[in-house]
């Protein structure tokens, strides 16, 4: 599974920074549905520092692949030939993933 999460700047800054250790003495002192669950934990830890961080004042956010011209919806459209009007038309149309970051927004708690 992929997401795409929110997290203040100063909390990624201190997981990338910090080594997290799965301590033997912490994990075997917990019950084995616990030493799951503290596995998961590391498990997502993990994930957010082996992420890509979208840049800040990144544009929209699209499913390319929705954009092939052999898509249902633009062969509907009987055009005759492409231009760079009807290309722009094509992505302007496409739908949003994630919308873009406007003016590189900081405050994580904005939407």
């Amino acid at each position: 599974m992929k997401i795409v999460i929110k997290i203040p700047e100063d909390a990624y800054d201190y997981l990338i920074n910090t080594s997290f250790k799965k301590a033997p003495k912490i994990m075997f002192n917990q019950s084995a549905k616990d030493g799951k669950h503290t596995t998961k934990l590391f498990d997502v830890i993990d994930a957010i520092k082996n992420g890509t961080p979208l840049p800040k004042g990144h544009g929209r956010l699209i499913d390319a692949d929705r954009l092939k011209i052999d898509n249902p919806l633009y062969l509907s459209l009987d055009i005759p030939y492409v231009t760079e009007d009807t290309v722009e038309e094509i992505i302007d149309h496409a739908p949003t993933i994630l919308e873009a970051d406007k003016e590189g927004n900081t405050d994580a708690d904005s939407d």
